[in-house]
């Protein structure tokens, strides 16, 4: 039976992954002064899930409603990166996600310049998910991932998956509407967006495309 998900939101979770460094971290910790933030609320995109279960027998909550039918039958997955303190815990997420769906492509795509304090393929060499996953970088200096200005690579990488997990409003905002099986990872950083989705100010989300009023 497909394990069920629990959302970590203690920056805690770093002693979970001994896999990756604490050299790393801390680069990371100094290179984005907002990392320190991103790993208090960003770290519920970490999926410890089965990994407990299986060892545990303990039913966890299914708080990532990420249906399980979707990963299942899913050939390719594009996972669509933002904050580059994150992309440390979005390593750990996509391991796990390859332990369980050994058979699914997972391609991540980064921006193909610096844009704020998004991650580029600079960032994903350092930390390793170029050796764990295909990664492409998306061909724009845009905050966000705007459908029409990126590479065609990107767009083709977008078109044939099966499933998007899609970090931060940025992403959200610019791919909302897309018609694509694309499940949002955000957080509510204004009153509108928090009274859009009934949610408390900085609290984040999951959400899927279809699933937008």
């Amino acid at each position: 039976a497909p394990g069920f998900f629990i959302v970590v939101r203690s920056i805690g979770v770093i002693f979970l992954s001994a896999h990756i460094e604490s050299t790393t971290l801390n680069q990371y910790h100094i290179k984005c002064h907002s990392v320190y933030c991103n790993i208090q609320y960003f770290s519920f995109t970490i999926i410890i899930t089965a990994v407990i279960k299986a060892k545990n027998k303990v039913r966890l909550l299914p708080a990532l409603n990420i249906p399980m039918a979707d990963l299942e039958k899913a050939r390719k997955l594009v996972y669509l990166t933002d904050n580059c303190g994150e992309i440390v815990f979005d390593k750990i997420m996509i391991k796990i996600l390859k332990t369980f769906y050994p058979s699914l492509e997972i391609t991540a795509i980064v921006r193909g310049l610096p844009a704020l304090n998004d991650a580029t393929m600079e960032d994903a060499k350092q930390i390793g998910l170029t050796e764990l996953v295909n990664v492409i970088g998306n061909g724009t200096d845009i905050a966000g991932t705007v459908y029409d200005r990126i590479s065609k690579e990107a767009q083709t990488a977008l078109k044939e998956a099966d499933v998007v997990i899609s970090k931060g409003l940025g992403n959200f905002e610019t791919l909302n509407g897309c018609g694509l099986n694309v499940y949002y990872l955000f957080m509510c950083k204004c009153k509108m967006f928090a009274e859009k989705f009934q949610k408390n100010l900085f609290e984040g989300i999951l959400i899927n495309d279809k699933a937008v009023m």
